[in-house]
């Protein structure tokens, strides 16, 4: 975390480390980033008339790719981003939680197994399609050299950057170009797996959250309780529940921008990796067929989790009204309307500039990309 300038380890309770070389990294990380962003810009448009398509497609798959790892190291580097991290093992993950009975140990079981499993997948999704971005074009490179040397083809690799040299035709500056790349294809499949774990692990323990919510309200047998007992679990509920959407809204707040980078870059890349993958050799199946699962996974575990977030807190105000309230004291009864207020609205999670999110957008999202294919394809051919 702290190495890749994705957070601080000190604030998960962790010794700070002091190391140079941790220092020296996280500066050559954030300003790499932006620097290789511009420059991809700057080569697409120096370029543009002189490439060809398979080289287009690749640089039009990468700078998305880009964009949303720049969105990322951004958010990182937010006051509110090192406050959520810090509240999530103070606050938010159950394991910390004020209450450690069997009901709250299940749910955090559950919780952490999802997490886990899920975090082990995007790790090796990305860093098997980042291996991959690194060792295909070598191969197709190989291949095709005849090619190369008579300038029908250029020299393949991952990130086409605007440099002072030829790169595209000469053999020694390419092998410079690539070999940076391979180290640059790493760090970002470790930013982007990183991105996402932290994700997962804060919506999945907000869950758990909302399941202990409505546990705490189905659970007590509240005609054998005194008033003032009700009372004070009732507070207790209220603010429990204020509690939850506050985190929800921080978490908004804070991961917005890169959740909706997350389904713009579905919408805009997947239809042209379908493209290249069915339209190019052989080279290019291993690599767009993993990089295309990959981001469509992404896209559905973000999606599902989101969409349970709101599934989970669509019938608490169901859950609130079934308790016994006709016997209660009027100032409890009061406090059941304020429970009512608070529940009538479902945490529904936005992202930036109002992206909607959820199951429905990905499949919107999955019917465009086919339309972009057919579409890519006829006006292509």
């Amino acid at each position: 975390m702290t190495f890749m300038a994705m957070g601080d380890q000190e604030l998960w309770g962790f010794r700070n480390c002091k190391n140079s070389v941790f220092k020296i990294n996280r500066v050559l990380v954030l300003g790499y980033a932006p620097i290789s962003l511009v420059f991809q810009i700057v080569f697409l448009f120096a370029n543009y008339e002189k490439l060809t398509f398979e080289t287009m497609g690749i640089i039009f798959i990468i700078l998305p790719v880009s964009i949303l790892i720049n969105i990322e190291l951004f958010i990182a580097q937010m006051k509110k981003y090192k406050e959520i991290l810090k509240r999530f093992f103070t606050e938010v993950h159950l394991y910390y939680f004020k209450e450690h009975d069997a009901f709250t140990k299940t749910v955090l079981l559950r919780a952490e197994r999802y997490v886990f499993l899920l975090m082990c997948s995007f790790v090796l999704l990305v860093v098997v399609d980042g291996f991959l971005w690194v060792i295909i074009p070598v191969f197709s490179n190989l291949k095709n050299k005849e090619l190369i040397l008579n300038k029908k083809r250029t020299f393949l690799t991952g990130i086409y950057l605007w440099l002072p040299f030829d790169y595209l035709y000469n053999y020694r500056n390419w092998q410079i170009v690539h070999t940076v790349n391979v180290f640059v294809m790493i760090y970002s499949s470790i930013l982007l797996a990183f991105g996402n774990s932290i994700h997962l692990c804060i919506i999945f323990h907000l869950i758990g959250h909302i399941k202990i919510l409505k546990y705490k309200i189905e659970s007590p047998k509240w005609n054998e309780l005194s008033q003032e007992e009700v009372k004070n679990i009732l507070v207790d509920i209220l603010k429990y529940h204020a509690f939850i959407k506050g985190i929800k809204n921080v978490l908004q707040d804070v991961f917005g921008l890169s959740i909706g980078g997350i389904y713009l870059l579905n919408l805009f890349v997947d239809s042209l990796i379908l493209y290249q993958l069915m339209m190019g050799g052989t080279d290019s199946v291993a690599i767009y067929a993993l990089m295309v699962f990959n981001l469509m996974f992404e896209l559905i575990v973000i999606s599902f989790i989101i969409e349970e977030l709101r599934i989970q807190t669509d019938d608490i105000s169901d859950i609130i009204y079934s308790i016994p309230w006709e016997d209660m004291s009027i100032p409890n009864k009061k406090t059941i309307l304020m429970m009512l207020a608070q529940a009538q609205t479902p945490l529904m999670f936005k992202a930036a500039a109002g992206i909607k999110t959820g199951v429905q957008p990905m499949i919107d999202i999955f019917k465009a990309t086919f339309s972009y294919y057919v579409m890519l394809k006829s006006t292509i051919e």
